[in-house]
């Protein structure tokens, strides 16, 4: 469906990395990130998501040439004793820009949402300002890892993008109506990690043993899926597509065969209902970062 292709956004963290936990074919050759940019832009398919962090990804869009996109990029984590933040900030923008071979970009992100948070925060959004007056970028936004964040940064900065994990395991910002609420300022919306790293698509016997705590809720799981007769990359992506107040759903991929099943994929209607039951608060599973 149309409505829904124009809500993916390219995840390209695999075209610089080798990144996630069910990734076994490694970082996306040159030859294979040609085929997918040139299928995704056939397919109407408008948006990527990069950030300075992704190893080679930004250069190797740059190789490609992506100037029909809307590119979203990241300001890597900045250091509390650093002394010219703003410097630092139009630094790393312009060595984006430059890689990817453009002269202005959709949307930067701060790539750690607490930089506005701490002592230096007025300083980091003054630096964020400058690129939007400039007309380098159109939107400034943070990518936060829980809705708390959020609140904090709005009771103090005015930002056009938020990126944060939304997948079937993890649903805080829809319980918490936070998405729902940043849709009525005019607060655009991002969901990442929609198969939480990999891990929702990977078979329960080969779950490594950390995750085992979980398996009633991997094995229920299974059992929808049964039941509405669809695989698991179909009801991430359905499931996420589905979610009405999300602006873009991030979707990372490592190779051509990967974005047409996603294509396929975004064609399923779900009621997204059915699995809120599979939502979990627990932080140890719904945050990689503190995966071992």
């Amino acid at each position: 469906m149309d409505k829904f292709i124009k809500k993916i956004s390219l995840g390209s963290v695999q075209f610089g990395t080798n990144y996630g936990i069910s990734n076994t074919k490694g970082k996306t050759s040159i030859k294979e990130l040609k085929r997918i940019i040139s299928y995704a832009s056939k397919n109407n398919i408008e948006n990527i998501d990069t950030a300075a962090m992704y190893g080679s990804s930004e250069k190797n869009l740059g190789l490609v040439g992506v100037s029909n996109f809307k590119i979203v990029s990241k300001i890597p984590p900045i250091d509390d004793n650093l002394d010219d933040i703003q410097q630092f900030v139009i630094d790393n923008f312009m060595n984006s820009l430059k890689s990817l071979k453009m002269s202005s970009i959709r949307g930067v992100l701060l790539h750690d949402a607490n930089n506005l948070l701490g002592v230096n925060g007025d300083r980091v959004y003054g630096a964020l300002q400058f690129l939007k007056k400039s007309g380098l970028v159109s939107k400034i936004g943070i990518s936060v890892y829980n809705p708390f964040q959020v609140e904090k940064v709005m009771e103090n900065f005015d930002i056009d993008i938020v990126q944060g994990p939304v997948n079937i395991f993890d649903q805080r910002f829809i319980s918490s109506g936070l998405i729902s609420k940043l849709s009525l300022k005019g607060i655009e919306f991002e969901s990442r990690s929609v198969f939480l790293q990999g891990l929702a698509l990977m078979d329960n016997k080969h779950l490594p043993n950390y995750f085992l705590k979980w398996i009633g809720l991997f094995n229920s799981f299974k059992r929808i899926l049964n039941e509405l007769h669809i695989n698991p990359v179909q009801a991430c992506i359905a499931f996420s597509l589905a979610l009405k107040d999300i602006e873009r759903v991030v979707i990372g991929i490592e190779d051509l065969s990967q974005l047409k099943e996603i294509l396929l994929a975004s064609n399923i209607e779900i009621d997204t209902h059915i699995f809120q039951k599979l939502s979990c608060e627990d932080e140890m599973l719904i945050n990689p970062s503190l995966w071992p």
